[in-house]
Order: structure tokens, then sequence, then C-alpha cells
């Protein structure tokens, strides 16, 4: 076997370099942790991602999943910390780092994987900048990674205007990803519990902070079917207009409409709950995730499978899920990258 650094340039017998159509489905959470990349945050000294221990991985073990669950293509991304480290320098190394081991991925493997950049620390304005536009015009990377609070501040945060600025302009998709938040973990690692909150957290600041609104051409995917946002929207859309100060100048079209912009992806959705996902934010905006190789493979295995058995969805809401929903949206996916 050979290391993770096989990233570089090799190609196996299950990704060819010609774009061949998509049989399987689309795995838009899915994460890589390249040996470079583990190295680089153990000399910054750290060893975990929002207090879980890094799994182990590696691209065979990564392929040989996909075609255990049958996901013919992920879109793959670095979890937190990402580049969210101590130092603008550090940080901004950190990013290029993830962005050019992802992409000799792709390039290596354009039928199997697609990715999202990963961004310094959005207060880092000229930083984010910088890396977007390199991520996005000379690596050609499909979409965007953020978390869902820098520092604690929410995405929602005027501080990060000209950062939406330049993804609006760029239509870009943004995977919304859970980080540490600011609540008690009762002595538990925060992924365990409270990940699903900041997820819903960054969401409603995204709504009623005018974000949605000012900036209708960025895509927002949502982590783990959006965290709590679809079971509590009727209580966030009934009192946010009345408690939250400017939310109907910043949000003028209503909580509802916002909220239906979301993606979501199905990352650790219970099987139980899965239904409820596609009835609350409708198949449209259902795709699929795994959160591999931090969810390990039986729980992917029990969520792909609810979406492939359940009787809640018609055959062509479930192909639109497991496909053709992300396959909209990143239309370069399986083709060779210049």
């Amino acid at each position: 076997m050979k290391p993770d650094s096989e990233l570089n340039t090799e190609s196996r017998a299950c990704g060819s370099s010609q774009a061949t159509p998509i049989e399987g489905s689309i795995d838009v959470h899915h994460h890589v942790l390249p040996r470079e990349y583990l190295e680089a945050l153990a000399g910054l000294g750290v060893t975990s991602s929002i207090g879980v221990s890094f799994p182990t991985w590696s691209l065979q073990k990564d392929l040989e999943l996909m075609d255990k669950l049958g996901v013919q293509i992920a879109v793959v991304s670095f979890s937190t910390p990402a580049a969210n480290v101590p130092g603008t320098k550090n940080a901004r190394s950190l990013a290029r780092l993830c962005n050019e081991l992802i992409a000799k991925m792709v390039k290596a493997h354009p039928d199997r994987y697609g990715a999202f950049a990963t961004m310094p620390p959005l207060h880092d304005v000229e930083g984010v900048l910088r890396e977007l536009e390199y991520a996005h015009d000379t690596l050609k990377l499909d979409g965007v990674e953020l978390t869902s609070n820098y520092n604690f501040k929410y995405l929602g945060d005027s501080a990060f205007e000209e950062v939406y600025k330049a993804l609006n302009a760029r239509k870009a998709v943004v995977h919304v990803h859970p980080t540490d938040s600011p609540g008690v973990q009762f002595g538990i690692p925060a992924a365990v519990m409270d990940a699903p909150f900041d997820t819903t957290r960054a969401s409603f600041s995204l709504i009623c902070s005018g974000v949605m609104e000012c900036y209708p051409d960025i895509t927002f995917i949502l982590s783990h079917g959006g965290g709590t946002l679809p079971y509590i929207s009727y209580r966030l859309g009934k009192m946010a207009p009345s408690v939250w100060k400017s939310f109907n100048q910043d949000a003028p079209k209503g909580f509802d409409e916002y909220l239906g912009r979301f993606y979501y992806d199905s990352a650790i959705v219970s099987p139980n709950t899965f239904p409820y996902l596609v009835r609350q934010v409708d198949a449209s905006h259902v795709i699929v995730g795994t959160d591999y190789p931090f969810a390990g493979s039986a729980v992917p295995t029990q969520c792909l499978e609810a979406v492939r058995t359940c009787e809640e969805v018609s055959e062509q809401e479930r192909k639109d899920i497991l496909k053709d929903n992300a396959l909209a949206l990143f239309p370069g996916l399986g083709k060779v990258r210049g």
C-alpha cells in the first residue's frame, strides 16, 4: 500500500481519466485526512476535530468504501479545524496545502472526486480573497467549505461582507460545516451533541442578518440535515420577525423563503428522521452526505440505505437526492480538469 502522498499523481484502475456517465450516488459531505495535513496540524499542536481524534484514513480505503456504498463521486473537504489555526501565516499556508492536496487528488481521479476549497479564517479577508481566487481560477475546485463560526463570530456577521461579495460574484456553492461552539459540552466532545446546534446557529444567522437576501447567488449546503434547523423552523419563523431587531428589513421575503434556499446533506441523519427532512425542505434540496471517515462505515451505510428504501419519496425524488440534485450544483463532476 502506498502512503497517503499518492494523492499527488497516480491513477488507479477504478479512477480513469475519461469522463464517464455517473451511475452511483454523489456524496457531498466526505472528508480526507492525508498525512501531510495531519503532520501540519500536529506541528501546530492540533490533534483532534471538534474534540474527536482523527480517524485512520487512506486514499485506497476511501475508494474501497465508496465502492461498497455505491458512491460514484465524493465532493471532498477537510473537516474542522481545516485551516482555522492560530497565526495568519499558518492559516494561509495550511489552506494552500489543503487545496493543492485535493486538487491533485481530483486530477488523478476525476471520475471519483470533486472538492470544496479550504479558506483561511474569514476575518482574514485579504487571505480569503486570495485563496478563493487561486482555488477557483487556478485549481478549478468545485465549491468552498466554511465553518459555522470563526472565533465565535457566526456566518451572518457583517465582518465577512467582502467575502460574501466575492462568493456571490462567483456564484459559489458553499458547504457549511460545524466547528467548536461556545456551548457547554458536559465533558463530552462537541462533535457528539453540539455540532448540529452550531450549524443551526450559523444558518439562522445567515437568514436573519440579510446574507441570504443580499447574496442570492451563493448556494449554501448545510451539514447533517441542517442540524436542528428543519425541526425548529416553525418556532424560529414565527418568533424571529418580532424579536430580531432588523429581521423584517434584512429578510423581507420571510423566514420560510430563505429556509427553502438551503440544501441539506444527509450525513448522520437518522433513518427515522430522513422522511421528515424530505417533507420539510423538499426532496429537491436534499443531497447525500456520509461524513466519512468521522462517521465510520456503519453509519453511512445505514443512512444511505434509508435514502434508497424510504417509501415516502418517489423514485424520481430518490434519484434526485442520490445524484441529480448534486450534479445540478456541480456540473463539472466526473470531468477531466484543465
